[in-house]
């Protein structure tokens, strides 16, 4: 049942990140062509409203959205991402990371969302820095969450840890780091 529980958390944490995403990248003109949840060889595949979406093997934390390339050079729409504005294209990176962090708070209430997503890029970089006494203390502090708390609190707690990774500016993980993301989108 501890499994499953923690399964239904990355799953609602991953699908609400991809979910704002599309939601956030179609409103702002841009054509979305699949949105993929988890990791792995899919092993589920549907659409939704013309997108494509990917259920993959591994339930690790993880997905992307992947935009439609254009058709030629001359797009007259300009709806591939590329072709969109630098604003627009920042807010596609941003907003789905506000949005999520909103649902966050929404599920915990402002003083532990805000506490978890603050505490969450500490732990981060101390779990890293010290595996075996403070990764392990995180590990057991995950279990016994998992075992007192519903799965959309656990949902919203792992929201928290993903929305304080992607905080980070990480030069060598590019699908990780908002600043970075939006650096690039300013200077492109």
């Amino acid at each position: 049942m501890l499994l499953l529980k923690l399964w239904i958390a990355t799953f609602i944490s991953t699908l609400a990140f991809c979910a704002s995403t599309v939601v956030v990248a179609r409103r702002l003109g841009a054509r979305v062509r699949e949105a993929k949840v988890f990791v792995g060889p899919p092993i589920l595949r549907f659409s939704i409203a013309g997108v494509a979406v990917h259920v993959g093997a591994l339930p690790f934390p993880g997905g992307f959205v992947a935009f439609a390339p254009a058709e030629d050079e001359a797009d007259p729409a300009r709806t591939h991402f590329h072709a969109l504005s630098r604003a627009r294209r920042a807010a596609i990176l941003g907003l789905p990371w506000v949005a999520i962090a909103l649902g966050c708070i929404a599920v915990l209430g402002a003083e532990r969302g805000l506490g978890a997503i603050g505490r969450g890029v500490s732990q981060l970089v101390l779990g890293a820095l010290s595996p075996a006494e403070t990764g392990a203390a995180l590990i057991a502090r995950l279990v016994a969450l998992a075992e007192t708390e519903p799965p959309r609190v656990l949902g919203a707690l792992v929201i928290a840890k993903v929305v304080a990774f992607n905080l980070l500016a990480l030069p060598n993980l590019a699908c990780f780091g908002l600043p970075r993301q939006l650096l690039h989108c300013a200077s492109s």
